[in-house]
């Protein structure tokens, strides 16, 4: 494993905390922030844990980021943030100080994953070949999962090092907008009603026309989306720790199981939402994740309005546009990729594709 931390971009953190180095076991290295952690004992604690690629283009998303998530968390309880995510390029002093100004407990980078073993859920012995799409499609959906633990085993951490745990996990990733008139899981009532023992944990709709159209074909429930889910954390306990039982989760068992689940199984772009809830299932009996009812309604809504939806940050536009067959190119209209629907420009203007 290559593990890679940017001295530069680090800096003015270090400069503020002592900079410790992990152990061998943790197989991660960052910066830790100072301990914030509130004194109030009754007060909700969150762990915020962003996942995947990240480049310049964060200067872009971060403000949304505060005002949508982080903003809102941050009100309810204590929130700590923690960055475990890949980067092969420098950031631009723009998306440095963007990280900067989040205030992350950890912020830790690296420049490559760890491959799945040779005998493992992605088949028979040997690596997936990337030249067939399906073998690449789980590969991706694995190695997805070795980032979540990555970010999980910063957060055991912090949690051994305060002597506590948190009561809820956000997973997530540095390239979304959110609309914010719509997605407020801060006011997501039952979940969080639930306690850090809660057993179900809730995420967005990966709606589609099919879906809208046709939900008696979804019987066992909305699909999910694995771009943001909020979990108590004896649920989060399992979704963050899928990369340890890759083993036990045969790709043959998997694709069966995956056609009659909630996570919207027809191709297999939707391979990384069936591995949670397939994991889910066969670690955590009675465990759950399911679609935010406020935002099952939500999307239902975007979708049945039609027409353009538009999320607007500082110069910068993003446009949903109905398919075909009704459906938004992004997901409900609520949520946006920002990096595959609106490019960064690297000039300082923002191109729509």
């Amino acid at each position: 494993m290559v593990m890679v931390v940017m001295a530069a971009l680090l800096a003015p953190l270090v400069s503020a905390v002592a900079n410790r180095q992990r152990t061998p076991s943790d197989a991660h290295r960052g910066t830790v922030a100072p301990d914030a952690l509130s004194a109030a004992t009754d007060a909700t604690r969150t762990a915020v844990c962003i996942t995947s690629s990240i480049d310049s283009s964060f200067a872009l998303t971060a403000p949304n980021f505060v005002s949508s998530l982080l903003g809102p968390l941050r009100r309810r309880g204590h929130t700590d943030l923690f960055f475990h995510v890949k980067n092969t390029t420098a950031l631009d002093d723009a998306a440095t100080a963007a990280l900067h100004s989040l205030e992350p407990r950890v912020l830790s980078m690296y420049s490559a994953e760890e491959p799945p073993p040779s005998e493992s859920a992605c088949g028979a012995a040997g690596a997936p070949d990337d030249s067939e799409p399906d073998n690449m499609r789980l590969k991706s959906a694995w190695l997805q999962h070795y980032q979540w633990l990555g970010c999980w085993q910063l957060v055991r951490a912090a949690e051994h090092e305060a002597g506590m745990h948190y009561d809820f996990v956000v997973r997530t990733r540095p390239d979304l907008l959110y609309d914010d008139s719509l997605f407020r899981p801060d006011e997501w009532s039952s979940l969080w009603a639930s306690g850090k023992q809660g057993e179900q944990a809730e995420t967005l709709c990966k709606c589609s026309g099919t879906f809208v159209n046709d939900q008696q074909s979804f019987s066992n429930g909305a699909p999910i989306f694995d771009v943001f889910v909020l979990a108590p954390r004896r649920v989060a306990l399992v979704l963050m720790t899928t990369w340890l039982r890759q083993d036990a989760l045969a790709e043959s068992a998997l694709r069966e199981w995956s056609t009659k689940a909630n996570c919207g199984y027809r191709l297999d772009a939707d391979l990384p939402e069936c591995l949670m809830l397939f994991d889910l299932n066969q670690t955590a009996p009675g465990t759950d994740l399911v679609v935010a009812p406020q935002m099952l309604n939500a999307s239902l809504t975007a979708q049945a309005a039609g027409g353009e939806t538009h999320v607007s940050f500082g110069t910068c536009e993003v446009t949903a546009t109905p398919d075909a067959d009704g459906s938004h190119n992004v997901v409900g209209a609520l949520v946006y990729h920002f990096i595959f629907d609106h490019p960064y420009d690297h000039s300082g203007d923002c191109g729509q594709s």
